[in-house]
């Protein structure tokens, strides 16, 4: 049957109680005749809607809005080191994880660093290069990104070299390479290593599993691992005073229980939030201090930083009080790790960035808040930042930022942006190098903070994971038609955007929502689509430690029902998607969500191309040797481009239909319209057919 019907065997996906055919799965190797002609067919799809000249133009604009913007708000820029000249470029534009070894007097004697194998990697090689040279004088591979220098020597996580999950801490010499020391191995395959350096050189390491953590201090004096807290769901690690400090929320055994943060080893005052009931999202008042869950913490200094629902605060912290004397609204608070891990006799070093002030430099010395002057003025009061909320459909609050320029009264268009993953924050502080020029040109900006995400507390993210994926996507839902009745926008100028996992989570509302009568844009970047392939897949990078978060298809009946329900490729029908406008980018090394995935959901959602019913476009953006995290200049130009597209698709209903034409035109089956490459568009994707 399976020759008479020409399925290879690669075609047929098994795992164990399911099985069946996706007719796609010659795209997934990424090379070969099928690969090469659908990525050339893509490309030239979106190469003609890019010089479409509306679009054009606005690319051109954005791109100085976003130039200034980015130059204004980078908080790498005021690092309180930089990588030095010598090291090459290849290295530098990884804006690689790094350590300035100096010796006695001060002098500079080389860098070790962690970069990618390939550019925009996540397979990573740990290498010292003395000074002046730009070769590596010793390389150790399949490596973690973090590193952690003292006492001559270099710790540092060892990956998988093939599921790329960081199984050991190691240590070896700093200028030799040498001596590598195994301090700890994680047998696991759920779990991974984490290296959590710590105020005054100190270091300790955490095993993270789905969103729990195992906290251990690492005593490099005597090269152990000691066990500090295996009890509780997340901690904070905040220094040594004799023995190790650190701050523990939540409680394994009982979810409802010791909702507030403690205290271990030292008898320190906490922020008393006990006004907030568990699991529950406080009221969206006034002072955003009264809610924060903790996530930095200095005992020696005396400082402790907490944050939730895109608001942070700064607290100082003494044996008599806990006291918040700066919050953040819209934005966070980022702590310079170099000053904090290696110099404790010097001023630490924060910077406040918010979608309302851009960026502000905090300096802390010795209990005392200074903030130092700053071209932060140029923001001040041009962007505004709402708090506001959603209910979602089990009836739980969920909050939202809503971001405009202060001169927009009616937004031109909307866009709203969605995470929900891993516990992770949503990143509104962003929101000005990321969406300037939408924000200066009259669209509102919404940011979802949905269960799943780690903007509440553990609970939060606990209650949209795996089997509560559902509550991810209803908060989204109810966020998306909350923002449209506060801004006035119709579904016809409403996109949402998300990017990795945050693609997994709107591409799941695209499929429940594909008629187009909540929103018309989606705004997909390196989308996690194919839920399905990746999880059932060992040699997939990162899936063995993220079952917790999206399933396994192969181990239960219960896993793979859940992750078929929400694999947008799987959910999706035959017809595609015809009233969605859907512009999905991917990138050539990403490892993290292959650049297979987007293309097969892309060709999947253009449907069988038929001329019966009105199609929105569907593109598919490719980056050429760049990863999951594009390269500064590359990003820039993207972005940009995909803006002008979204913002002339929704403001211009000429190069609306213009763009559904150019898409029709290649895919329309019906018409056997042939592809054929102009000669510009063949020496761009030579390339890929070599």
């Amino acid at each position: 049957m399976e020759d008479k019907l020409h399925i290879s065997a690669s075609a047929i996906k098994d795992v164990r109680f399911a099985k069946w055919v996706d007719h796609r799965a010659n795209l997934e190797p990424m090379k070969g005749p099928a690969w090469k002609s659908a990525l050339a067919k893509q490309a030239h799809i979106f190469s003609q809607v890019a010089h479409i000249p509306s679009i054009k133009k606005y690319r051109k604009q954005f791109s100085i809005i976003s130039a200034a913007a980015k130059a204004q708000t980078s908080v790498s820029a005021l690092a309180f080191e930089r990588l030095p000249n010598y090291l090459p470029n290849w290295l530098r534009v990884q804006e690689p994880t790094f350590y300035i070894d100096r010796d006695d007097t001060d002098r500079l004697k080389g860098v070790v660093a962690t970069y990618g194998i390939k550019q925009g990697s996540n397979f990573y090689s740990l290498g010292y290069f003395p000074k002046n040279h730009t070769k590596p004088s010793w390389v150790i591979h399949h490596t973690g990104s973090d590193i952690f220098v003292k006492d001559g020597f270099c710790y540092y996580t060892a990956s998988d070299h093939i599921s790329n999950r960081d199984m050991k801490l190691m240590c070896c010499s700093l200028q030799t390479g040498h001596n590598q020391t195994v301090l700890f191995t994680e047998k696991d395959p759920a779990k991974s290593v984490i290296l959590y350096p710590c105020e005054n050189k100190q270091l300790f390491m955490q095993i993270e599993k789905s969103g729990t953590f195992d906290l251990y201090y690492v005593n490099c004096a005597h090269k152990k691992v000691e066990l500090c807290d295996n009890q509780s769901v997340h901690q904070i690690a905040c220094g040594f005073l004799e023995k190790p400090i650190w701050i523990s929320y939540g409680d394994r055994t009982n979810s409802r229980k010791n909702n507030s943060p403690t205290l271990h080893n030292c008898n320190y005052t906490l922020p008393n939030d006990d006004m907030v009931p568990l699991g529950q999202v406080p009221a969206l008042v006034s002072s955003p201090e009264e809610r924060m869950v903790l996530y930095w913490g200095s005992i020696n200094r005396g400082w402790l930083l907490g944050g939730a629902f895109g608001n942070a605060c700064l607290y100082r912290w003494t044996a008599s009080e806990c006291k918040p004397i700066y919050h953040v609204k819209a934005g966070t608070i980022f702590v310079d790790s170099t000053i904090d891990y290696y110099y404790i006799d010097k001023p630490l070093q924060m910077t406040a960035k918010s979608a309302i002030l851009g960026v502000e430099r905090l300096q802390l010395a010795e209990g005392i808040l200074t903030i130092l002057p700053s071209k932060k003025l140029q923001f001040t009061e041009k962007y505004s930042a709402s708090e506001r909320n959603a209910h979602s459909f089990d009836g739980t609050r969920v909050p939202y930022h809503l971001v405009k320029a202060t001169r927009t009264r009616k937004p031109c268009g909307l866009l709203v942006y969605g995470y929900g993953s891993y516990g992770a924050t949503t990143n509104i502080h962003n929101c000005i190098q990321d969406f300037a020029p939408l924000l200066d040109i009259g669209w509102a900006i919404a940011y979802a903070y949905i269960r799943g995400g780690g903007d509440g507390d553990y609970k939060w993210a606990a209650d949209g994971r795996l089997y509560n994926r559902i509550r991810s996507i209803e908060d989204f839902e109810a966020v998306v038609l909350a923002a449209r009745g506060s801004t006035g926008v119709s579904a016809e100028r409403t996109v949402i955007s998300g990017r990795s996992a945050g693609g997994m989570l709107i591409g799941a509302v695209a499929v429940r929502n594909s008629s187009g009568q909540l929103f018309k844009g989606v705004w997909a970047e390196e989308p996690f689509v194919d839920v399905i392939t990746s999880m059932a897949d060992d040699t997939y990078p990162h899936t063995t430690p993220e079952r917790g978060e999206f399933g396994d298809p192969q181990k239960s009946v219960l896993d793979f029902m859940t992750a078929l329900e929400f694999s947008p490729y799987h959910r999706m029908s035959g017809c595609g998607a015809p009233a969605l406008f859907v512009l999905a980018r991917a990138a050539e090394n990403d490892s993290q969500v292959y650049a297979y995935e987007p293309l097969k959901w892309i060709m999947e959602l253009q449907g069988s191309g038929s001329t019966t019913i009105k199609q929105e476009g569907k593109l598919y953006a490719f980056g050429v040797n760049q990863g999951h995290h594009y390269t500064d200049d590359a990003d820039l130009i993207a972005r940009c481009t995909d803006m002008a597209v979204f913002h002339c698709w929704a403001t211009e209903s000429a190069v609306r239909q213009k763009i559904a034409d150019i898409s029709m035109k290649v895919i329309d089956k019906k018409r056997h319209i042939t592809y054929r490459a102009t000669r510009k568009n063949r020496v761009s994707s030579r390339k890929y057919r070599k």
